[in-house]
């Protein structure tokens, strides 16, 4: 049974390859109506073929860090594990994970310098009973991006057809990737209206102008300015199209956490683009830390061929219907910078915590 129809995958294709394009422009591609593109769109999201499409925000560019933790906690206290976390207010996406570590995985993009405070967060977590361990990687240099390339896709059973030996082969004959070291902040040319245009475009790429205009404050010309500065200065590093729970059902939705050499590292990043699945690669100190939507049975072969090159792989499954993203949290950008005090990062959000922590039961001792 075909469980996409063709229109949807050209429709994919073309979204995939231009995430805001505008349903005229997207009709001029596929040399159908707007109405017709509309329609498709529409059907793509009721029917959760796609769940947003999102900005991908140069953070180093806004005075902020990326942290990635992997926290190992008891299954019993997931549930009140992800509420608790949610309480911190600079967290950007929570998974539920499972594999070398089970528990949590948790994204944070905290103000540049401020890590003791995060660890002191979630150190006191741990004093809660609530985690067992945590892991912190922080990305070593800019990101790699790969997304699905719907012309090798079969409909018909979900998967890409990749041939894993030309691959193999491929990783040790391609141009390695070129690290660049993060990128300058900008934050005393960014107003609240610039943090604000972010903030929609990171959950909502496809807003109209005019209602990103009235959110940010601004008149029209006013926003074609700042969008023009923030893309242009790659504020925006680029926009996303996010697959939703029809291909999430059916696909394998992994990180991996790798060690191996640099070189290695930058030969890996390039070979992955080459590769039709949609993947995030992040360069880290001790190699790179992979996130990939891939069929289970292309899994094998890619983790053979891992275990190949790297020393060391470590493998969790996300659970995306346990799983949250959140803005890049613009209310805390205050006097020109963002709230980094103790008070508001670590005091404030532990007190909630216990006051919820008080209210319910049971509470896991």
């Amino acid at each position: 049974m075909i469980l996409v129809k063709a229109r949807y995958i050209q429709l994919l294709n073309a979204l995939v390859k231009n995430p805001t394009a505008s349903f005229n422009q997207l009709a001029k591609v596929l040399g159908v109506s707007p109405s017709t593109v509309r329609n498709a769109f529409n059907t793509l999201v009721s029917e959760e073929y796609i769940s947003l499409i999102y900005a991908i925000v140069n953070y180093p560019a806004i005075q902020r860090e990326i942290v990635a933790t992997f926290i190992e906690a008891p299954s019993k206290t997931w549930p009140v594990l992800e509420r608790a976390l949610d309480e911190f207010f600079y967290l950007r996406t929570r998974a539920r994970c499972i594999g070398v570590i089970s528990g949590v995985h948790a994204f944070f993009a905290i103000p540049t310098g401020t890590l003791p405070y995060l660890r002191e967060f979630l150190d006191t977590l741990k004093d809660l009973n609530l985690l067992g361990s945590y892991n912190i990687l922080t990305p070593a240099t800019k990101w790699f991006y790969s997304e699905p390339n719907f012309t090798v896709f079969d409909k018909e059973d979900f998967t890409w057809n990749v041939n894993w030996i030309e691959w193999k082969n491929l990783i040790s004959t391609v141009e390695p990737e070129v690290i660049e070291v993060p990128s300058r902040s900008l934050m005393d040319r960014l107003t609240l209206a610039d943090f604000k245009i972010l903030d929609r475009l990171t959950i909502r790429a496809r807003i109209s102008k005019t209602e990103l205009a009235r959110f940010a404050g601004l008149k029209s010309y006013e926003l074609s300015r700042r969008l023009k500065f923030l893309h242009g200065n790659k504020v925006i590093l680029k926009y996303r199209v996010a697959l939703g729970a029809k291909f999430l059902e059916r696909l394998t939705n992994l990180a991996i956490n790798a060690k191996c050499s640099s070189k290695t590292t930058r030969r890996l990043a390039a070979a992955f683009k080459t590769l039709p699945y949609q993947s995030t690669f992040i360069p880290t100190k001790e190699g790179f830390l992979l996130y990939t939507l891939i069929p289970s049975k292309d899994f094998i072969n890619l983790s053979a061929i891992l275990h190949d090159y790297c020393d060391r792989i470590e493998v969790a499954w996300l659970d995306y219907r346990h799983s949250k993203v959140w803005n890049i949290a613009y209310e805390a950008y205050r006097d020109g910078k963002w709230d980094s005090s103790y008070e508001f990062m670590v005091e404030q959000p532990l007190r909630n915590i216990r006051e919820k922590l008080m209210k319910s039961t049971p509470y896991p001792q």
